[in-house]
């Protein structure tokens, strides 16, 4: 029974392969949700830029200045954190696209270590059925010659 002990083998591997494939899909996951998290802000980040710059130039226009440096120091600040986080939606991205990667070549694995489970079970289907066969051969076998005992004597 080769085939038998060739699927307990790979029985582990199987499990292993499934495990990071899990493992990767659900880093994948959090990825995705951080990166939906993170384009929310930044455009919340963009729209609160863009109110501040409107409202520093309807200062700048007016007459009363008296917030103008208090607007300009709290657009600047808008503006970094809108830049910041641009960057680390990019970054995220590109940690997204990585981990994509990572998860096609345990899917590849994965698909592989399949096969050979499919392939290692047709092998032991094969196995058993030869050894009915022969069960059943041998019995066909011994009822002819019991036959033929009783027959000649």
């Amino acid at each position: 029974m080769k085939a038998k002990r060739k699927m307990d083998r790979l029985d582990p591997v199987a499990k292993v392969r499934k495990r990071e494939m899990d493992v990767i899909a659900s880093q994948a996951s959090q990825l995705e949700r951080q990166i939906r998290e993170t384009a929310t802000e930044l455009k919340a980040s963009q729209d609160a830029y863009m109110r501040g710059v409107n409202q520093l130039n309807t200062v700048r226009t007016s007459g009363d200045r008296q917030n103008l440096l208090t607007l300009e120091t709290s657009v600047d600040s808008l503006k970094e954190k809108w830049h910041s986080l641009y960057h680390k939606l990019n970054q995220l991205k590109q940690a997204k696209q990585q981990v994509t990667a990572q998860l096609r070549l345990a899917q590849r694995n994965m698909k592989a270590v399949e096969v050979l489970q499919d392939k290692y079970q047709a092998e032991f289907r094969k196995e058993l059925d030869r050894q009915e066969q022969n069960f059943l051969d041998e019995a066909a076998i011994r009822s002819f010659n019991t036959n033929q005992t009783r027959n000649s004597g």
